[in-house]
Parts: C-alpha cells; structure tokens; sequence
C-alpha cells in the first residue's frame, strides 16, 4: 500500500515538472509546494490499513480427545504438528520432546531427554515458520544457543541434527528463511521483532511505528510487557505479529514495514497500566497462540467475547491478507493451537482438572 503510495505521488510529480517546466525553478514556491508534498506521500508509511472485524459468523465445534492424562502428568507448553505426527514439549518430565502419530489411538512413538548431550534438550520451543510439507521439524534450544532439527529416522529415540546460531538477540519466537532470521527479541522487549540479514550479518530491530503514543499511555517499564506476544513467517506473503494484550493483528512484509492492522471488534482496546505491577495481570488476554500453514492463519482468541473466558475458547480463522474466514468457538479453554500443514486438522494444548494438560483435536 505504502508502495503504490510514492509511485502514485512520484507520478504526480514528474508530471507537474513536465508540464510547468517553465516555472520550476529551484527557489520558485511552486517547486517547494511540489517538493513538500512529494516528501509527506514518502513519509506516509505509518499510515497503515487498519481494519475492524466486527460481529463475526460463529460456529461451534466439539473438539476430540487426542491424549488425555495417564499415569504421569504432561506439562504440555509447546505443540507443533508435521505430515505425521505431533510433537510435544513437557515441562514436568525428563522426556521433554514427544512424538504422536496423528492416529486414532496415539502412543508416543519416539521422544528426546533433558540433559547436555548431542540428541538432549535443555529449554526448546518449536519454530514459528510455516512449516513447508514434508519439512523437518525445528526447535531453538535458547539456553544452548542453537538450532535443533529432527533428524527423519526411524528410531524411537529421537536424533537432532544441530546449527549454532548466529550472533542474534535472545529470541522467543525463531522464524526464518533464505536469507534472513526473524525473532522477537527477549533482551530489548520494547521492539517488536528484529530481522537478521544472514549476508551482512546484521540485525534490524522493527519498532512499534508510533512510539510517542505509547509514551503517553504507559510509563517506559510497561511497554515491553505490553509487546508480548507471538510471530508467525510466511516465506514469501510475509509476517503476522500479535500481542496477547491488545485485540489486533499486525501484518508486515518481510523487510519489516508494516502493511495492515486488523482490529478484532469496534476499537482499538489497550489494557490499563497498573503501577502495582509492570505486566498487565489484570487485563483481558487476547491473542494467546498463533499458527497457519500457505494458506491461511488461525488466532487463538480468548477477548472475544469476554464472558465466554474460561469456558471455551475463540479460534479465528484469517488468510494472510488480514481477511476473516471464520469464527469458531470451542467446547474447552485451550492455551495452545497447532495447524497440520495440509490444514485439515488442528491440535490443541487444554488445561484439565487434575492440573496437567490433555491434547485436543479439531478435525475439519
């Protein structure tokens, strides 16, 4: 948008020096009129589509059990999902990484172990790009500093194939493509995501566009709190960032400019700062998990609409042009969704009453 923008006005421009060539001297006033609004269509940049999604269709659906609490208790808090099987990431057990065939009777099939060894993991999250079919599944390992990939083997114990990474912030979500890596960066939480160039090997850091605002709302120590949130890459339609206390969605292109913003209802609701603390414990959670595949993006959404929290739970559906497909509601709270690439089948991370987490599936 911002593109079509500047060729329109640089259109305009040559044009009018074209046809007044006769008065365009440089000090003329008709030439600095020309020259000032040539540079405010350039700077128009933060002048981004913002869209309202309002009153959506809502269906709702039952989701299936797909592993329920056994014997030991599973600590779910990381789901990812390939051509065949789940995988799982467990806080509570020395099996930290487990794999599910995408059965109607799962039992874990291959797994990984804590610890310092080659295939160990220490504190692993699964990777926010799209995951291509047939693409390994990855993991960053944060307190290892390394990139961990599933060897494709038949064994049940799990081998990782390793990459250290390169000289990048501490990152909670890891996107990445040919040419660069995306993140959103744990060190200096007040940017949104930062963008490493893997040829010159710098790092770009993508700032919220209208920070004086900010500024006037929160004090300095709220406002990385305030960024929380996750990213998804696509490798060539671009990025989607959300921040779960704040009811948007933000889709950039991959150089970091900032193309739309979909705001889920009538306004824009930014949470109210507490000076008890520096979060936002007290306000509503909107955004809570975000997945997707080529062709479209789900939002685990828990603001909409808010007397409906901790009984189910929404999940959006958009496509990657910030369009609303569809609107579901769930018959279970869930904290974590995960999309099968060919995007008939969605798993999800749901809370039980014995404190542990079960896994649930939704089948469409």
């Amino acid at each position: 948008m911002y593109k079509k923008r500047v060729s329109k006005s640089l259109c305009l421009f040559i044009t009018l020096c074209h046809t007044n060539s006769h008065i365009m001297k440089r000090n003329s006033p008709f030439f600095l009129l020309c020259i000032s609004l040539f540079l405010s269509a350039c700077s128009s940049k933060t002048n981004h589509e913002a869209c309202f999604v309002t009153n959506p269709a809502i269906d709702s659906i039952q989701t299936e059990p797909f592993i329920r609490e056994g014997s030991g208790l599973n600590m779910f808090y990381n789901i990812c999902a390939d051509d065949s099987f789940l995988y799982c990431l467990d806080f509570y057990n020395d099996t930290i990484l487990k794999a599910y065939p995408q059965t109607s009777f799962p039992v874990m099939a291959r797994y990984a172990t804590k610890g310092q060894g080659p295939d160990d993991l220490i504190l692993p999250f699964f990777t926010r790009e799209i995951v291509q079919k047939g693409g390994n599944i990855k993991m960053t390992d944060v307190n290892a500093w390394s990139l961990r990939e599933i060897n494709p083997t038949r064994s049940t114990r799990i081998h990782l194939n390793t990459t250290r990474l390169p000289i990048v912030p501490m990152m909670q979500d890891y996107a990445e493509t040919d040419l660069c890596i995306y993140g959103t960066n744990i060190d200096s939480p007040e940017y949104l995501f930062f963008i490493y160039d893997k040829n010159k090997q710098k790092v770009k850091d993508i700032r919220y566009w209208d920070e004086k605002q900010l500024k006037s709302k929160y004090p300095d120590t709220h406002i990385p709190f305030l960024f929380t949130g996750n990213l998804l890459l696509h490798p060539e339609r671009g990025i989607c960032r959300t921040m779960n206390n704040l009811n948007s969605l933000f889709f950039f292109d991959l150089q970091g400019e900032l193309l739309k913003e979909v705001v889920i209802g009538t306004e824009r609701i930014w949470p109210e700062a507490d000076p008890q603390f520096l979060d936002f414990p007290q306000a509503n959670k909107y955004v809570l998990s975000l997945t997707g595949n080529q062709e479209c993006l789900y939002i685990l959404y828990n603001g909409y609409p808010a007397n409906t929290q901790g009984t189910c739970s929404k999940i959006l559906q958009f496509d990657w042009e910030g369009n609303l497909l569809k609107s579901i509601q769930t018959d279970r709270d869930l904290s974590q969704i995960a999309l099968t690439p060919d995007g008939n089948c969605l798993y999800a991370i749901a809370n039980n009453e014995e404190g542990g987490t079960d896994i649930v599936r939704i089948t469409f």
